[in-house]
């Protein structure tokens, strides 16, 4: 799906993966108010005479390396549900995707308002029902309308550890100027098998760092309703998962401590904001079903994108690649020092 200003980038989309028969599905009145919507309408009415599943990508993307195997093999996986194989490095579904990887699981369920459409595929009969529902979903945005027709007629949706396509970093035409680049969480690097499981995981306390104010704060989800949840302060979780503030302090002062570490995030990125980082990687480890060994490439890939992600508003990008291998250090031990902790205190993970 495209936009006049852009068709360019699809057709060259097109070229460049024959193997895939996409068709450009363009935005029928570009000069209208700016939104997704009429195009994904037309995009998801647009199913091929026979086909199982449906796949809508956005023009601003590459894909993965052997993207066909890897589709196909999670759509075998995952075959009844919607599948979104995007998720940007510093939306709360990133540390689900986070949870996932160090879970070695290949999915999550959605949790929240909205489902993220960059690329997203669904069976035959779901694209049309969202292509028919869609307009009526009362609101201008076609990731939440989306999510919203969806569950609405029992449609399960899963946001896929390994994102299979990334966003090129062009000029919104929606009004997401103001949101940063927004990378995938994990995207697989090339020669990664195409081994899919069936198994998702169903978060319940999320962590997570809220980019557009640098605050950390936590999300409870409603068992029975996957688009409801209560957020809560992620100290206070973490207080009364027992890892008070002085614990945490003392964890993040002994990293710092280290020469190297020390040197390469201070004085660009000020303690308030290096413990904020600790407390969600610590509540992450402490969340997770078992102790952790070796993290996975998936694992490591979505801890990797972890600052940046949380950064990206804060921080100049050039200065954040610069910092980046430290901030992985940071987040990756911030997960072992959190699912440590929950070991010592008795081996159950925080619920």
């Amino acid at each position: 799906m495209t936009h006049p200003d852009r068709i360019d980038h699809a057709r060259a989309l097109v070229r460049a993966h024959p193997e895939l028969g996409l068709r450009v599905v363009v935005d029928p009145d570009p000069a209208g108010p700016p939104t997704a919507l009429r195009t994904a309408r037309l995009a998801w009415s647009a199913v091929a005479a026979g086909a199982t599943h449906h796949l809508v990508i956005q023009d601003d993307v590459t894909l993965c390396p052997d993207f066909l195997p890897h589709l196909l093999a999670a759509v075998r996986s995952r075959p009844e549900g919607a599948l979104s194989f995007f998720t940007h490095w510093g939306s709360h579904l990133s540390y689900a995707v986070r949870l996932a990887a160090l879970e070695d699981l290949s999915w999550t369920e959605a949790v929240g308002t909205y489902l993220p459409t960059v690329a997203l595929l669904m069976p035959a009969q779901a694209a049309a029902v969202v292509a028919a529902g869609i307009g009526e979903a009362g609101t201008r945005h076609d990731d939440v309308a989306v999510r919203r027709v969806l569950g609405a007629n029992g449609v399960p949706a899963y946001v896929s550890v390994r994102g299979l396509v990334q966003e090129r970093g062009l000029p919104s035409l929606v009004g997401h100027g103001g949101h940063g680049l927004r990378h995938n969480v994990c995207f697989p690097p090339p020669g990664a098998p195409a081994a899919w499981g069936s198994a998702a995981l169903r978060p319940s306390l999320l962590p997570y760092f809220d980019a557009a104010d640098g605050r950390i704060r936590a999300c409870r989800w409603d068992e029975a309703d996957r688009m409801r949840g209560r957020r809560t302060d992620l100290a206070a979780e973490l207080t009364d998962s027992g890892f008070p503030p002085k614990l945490l302090h003392n964890s993040l002062r002994s990293h710092l401590a280290r020469r190297d570490v020390r040197t390469g995030l201070e004085p660009a990125l000020d303690r308030t904001t290096l413990h904020r980082l600790w407390s969600v990687a610590h509540l992450l480890g402490a969340v997770t079903s078992g102790p952790l060994r070796d993290l996975g490439p998936e694992a490591e890939a979505a801890l990797d994108t972890l600052g940046m992600g949380a950064l990206r508003l804060r921080v100049p990008m050039e200065r954040l690649n610069v910092l980046r291998p430290a901030l992985s250090d940071l987040v990756r031990a911030g997960v072992r020092a959190g699912s440590g902790a929950r070991a010592d205190a008795g081996g159950a993970a925080v619920s």
